[in-house]
């Protein structure tokens, strides 16, 4: 896997990319280059939808309204790095109010 996450402290995500450069041609390497950089951000993407997970799986109260955590939901994400392939991420909330 040309492209992982190294390290994730609370301010920060460290990712980290391989390059292949076995090739002599200059267009294979730029695109071992987009492939590796992609992945990346697909990772980064990942680790960024993290950040909006509930504690506890608990109700999140918004303007005076109790919303339910359905939990996490397999979604598909097209980003910005291309296709980021099947995942689980949280689902949308629902009004309990």
């Amino acid at each position: 896997m040309p492209a992982s996450v190294i390290a994730r402290q609370s301010k920060t995500i460290v990712l980290q990319i391989e390059v292949p450069i076995e090739s002599n041609n200059m267009l294979s390497l730029e695109d071992g280059l987009q492939r590796a950089l992609n992945e990346a951000g697909v990772l980064g993407t990942q680790e960024l939808l993290k950040l909006f997970e509930p504690p506890n799986n608990e109700p999140i109260v918004l303007n005076q309204q109790k919303w339910s955590y359905k939990g996490k939901v397999l979604k598909h994400y097209e980003t910005l790095y291309g296709y980021g392939g099947p995942h689980c991420q949280d689902s949308k909330p629902t009004n309990l109010s």
